[in-house]
């Protein structure tokens, strides 16, 4: 027989006929070899398969849930199905090297818990293994998993310091998490994955250079599941990804992508995404909130998002309180949000958003701060005294900065911005002085001391007036800032577009 190829697995009794086999692979697994081409048809196995050599590979005939045109594992036991090395090992184990290719690993046992994904639950596969691993990887790595299927497991592929894995045109179905990887688990590639109805698809925990290329996640995550959790991730990359909503189900997912929940991930590029966002839910409801929610998160880049992006409530959440939020996105096309927003900063961290937009025209900027707030109504001033102007009304806010309660202002980024004001008022005495100034961090609405000065005038003739001006200054986060006036005489601003304060940052 040629080595090559590898042993055929039936020599050493292993059969598709109905009764438990894993007495008969554990067999063909303490002979020495270590390539074995398993025969078409379900295969039962009740214990779990311990592989202790190093490069094994098990060899099928397609993977799919026909027993007739392929080779199915199908595990009644508990706990974990295919392990690699085990618990014990303190360090690098040496069970490296496993290989599963056109091979289908199915749970069908009867402990079994349910998931949340409401797509599996409306398609009667709402159910995994409680506390079952498909495959468990203590410390060794190098696994490659090529065109094989892993459905039904608490764990579809669990790792800690397994690096340096391969999944080529794996699929992925109805798992309760369908990779975990941790401490570690370094130099992973997934590529060509297509994953469908899983709680959360993917999770890394201390992972570095992971890379996900063309792959699908379709109908992934529940309400309270994410499909993709990385924390203590760094330079992982996610390029030509198909991302798709769970379906009018009645749940939304929350993000489709988490960063930071736990630990800080830095360096996470999203490149060249498409997002399969249905229609609302009850014509009211987004299916999914966020593309990418950000908790803790340094230097992450999303590089192109297109698609079905019109029930997408944002692009971006930041939540979390850390001041460790920073979005680099960079876009050809504008991406329609009703409120012509990317991002939402739903939590209590100081989050920075910086949107390229690239058209036949060339690059616009957005995202930045970009304010203008007008008087609704007249407004009475009382002479004599500093009177923050009641701006209620605003033309534009684009990262929602101005409170048209309290009349204020507050920078969510630090930086230098240009504050312009245009004040028209009813009718003057003649000498009567008006003053426009910008006061800062201030709480009482009245008094004070200006901070900077945009205008002081005095009317040369009785008749309608007005002041205005123009300053350039430097702002820090959390700074907030109210315009007053301070007239000699009792005196009347004028509502309406023509009484304005346009803050822009440059």
């Amino acid at each position: 027989m040629d080595d090559t190829l590898g042993v055929y697995i039936s020599l050493y009794g292993v059969k598709p006929n109905g009764e438990d086999q894993s007495a008969n692979i554990n067999l063909a697994l303490a002979s020495g070899n270590t390539k074995f081409i398993f025969p078409k048809g379900t295969i039962r196995v009740d214990k779990k398969i311990q592989i202790n050599n190093r490069a094994v590979e098990f060899i099928g005939h397609n993977n799919g849930r026909s027993q007739e045109n392929a080779t199915i594992l199908e595990f009644y036991g508990e706990g974990e199905f295919i392990s690699l090395g085990n618990s014990s090992t303190p360090g690098f184990s040496g069970q490296q090297g496993f290989t599963l290719r056109q091979i289908s690993l199915i749970y069908k046992g009867s402990s079994r818990g349910n998931l949340k994904n409401p797509f599996a639950v409306s398609a009667s596969n709402g159910w995994y293994g409680t506390g079952t691993y498909g495959i468990r990887d203590w410390r060794g790595g190098g696994i490659k998993l090529i065109d094989a299927q892993i459905e039904h497991f608490e764990y579809g592929v669990w790792g800690t310091q397994s690096d340096i894995n391969r999944f080529n045109n794996l699929q992925l179905f109805y798992n309760k998490c369908a990779i975990y990887m941790e401490e570690k688990s370094d130099q992973f590639l997934g590529e060509g994955l297509y994953t469908f109805g899983n709680d959360n698809t993917i999770t890394m925990v201390n992972c570095t250079g992971g890379r996900f290329l063309n792959c699908q996640f379709v109908k992934e995550g529940s309400q309270g599941t994410y499909p993709v959790e990385l924390n203590g991730c760094f330079s992982m990359l996610f390029a030509g990804n198909w991302y798709e909503s769970t379906g009018n189900y009645g749940a939304t997912v929350p993000a489709y992508i988490r960063l930071g929940a736990s630990s800080e991930c830095r360096n996470i590029v999203v490149r060249s995404s498409t997002l399969a966002i249905g229609d609302k839910i009850n014509g009211t409801v987004p299916q999914v909130n966020y593309f990418i929610e950000v908790v803790t998160g340094r230097s992450i880049v999303i590089d192109e998002a297109g698609g079905y992006l019109r029930n997408l409530k944002k692009l971006v959440g930041f939540s979390g309180g850390s001041s460790i939020q920073d979005v680099y996105v960079k876009l050809a096309n504008t991406v329609p949000y009703s409120d012509g927003k990317y991002h939402d900063e739903n939590g209590t961290g100081r989050a920075a958003i910086l949107i390229e937009q690239h058209d036949e025209n060339g690059k616009t900027v957005m995202g930045l701060t970009r304010t203008k707030a007008q008087a609704g109504s007249v407004q009475r001033l009382t002479g004599g005294l500093w009177t923050r102007i009641a701006l209620d009304k605003s033309a534009f806010d684009e990262l929602g900065e101005f409170d048209n309660v309290k009349y204020q202002w507050t920078a969510k980024h630090t930086g230098y911005y240009r504050i312009t004001s245009l004040q028209m008022t009813g009718v003057q005495q003649a000498g009567n002085r008006l003053q426009l100034a910008l006061f800062l961090n201030t709480g009482d609405s009245t008094g004070g001391t200006p901070w900077t000065f945009l205008d002081d005038r005095t009317s040369p003739v009785t008749g309608g007036g007005a002041v205005s001006g123009s300053v350039e200054v430097k702002v820090n986060a959390g700074y907030k800032i109210d315009l007053r006036m301070l007239s000699t005489n009792d005196t009347t601003l004028l509502g309406g577009s023509s009484n304005y304060l346009i803050i822009t940052r440059i």
